[in-house]
């Protein structure tokens, strides 16, 4: 039995705010290898772990700018 697992999130639309004083701050070239359809990447300025009680605001932002006004587009490729 193979138990090797793809952990690449395919072509799953991905943002990833990179928040200054998270506990593990990845980089976008690792995030790329596994998340191919990354439509948002930023790093702000302030934030850490807790970013959504930190930084509110900021946070909704965050999420804002990842989400466009209407529904994502998602193409499936097979």
């Amino acid at each position: 039995m193979d138990r090797r697992v793809d952990r690449r999130a395919g072509d799953v639309p991905t943002g990833r705010p990179v928040f200054p004083k998270e506990l593990q701050r990845p980089s976008r070239r690792w995030a790329e290898r596994r998340f191919p359809n990354i439509r948002y990447w930023n790093e702000p300025g302030k934030g850490g772990h807790f970013a959504a009680f930190e930084q509110p605001a900021l946070f909704v932002d965050e999420v804002r700018s990842f989400f466009p006004a209407g529904p994502l587009m998602v193409t499936r490729t097979r």
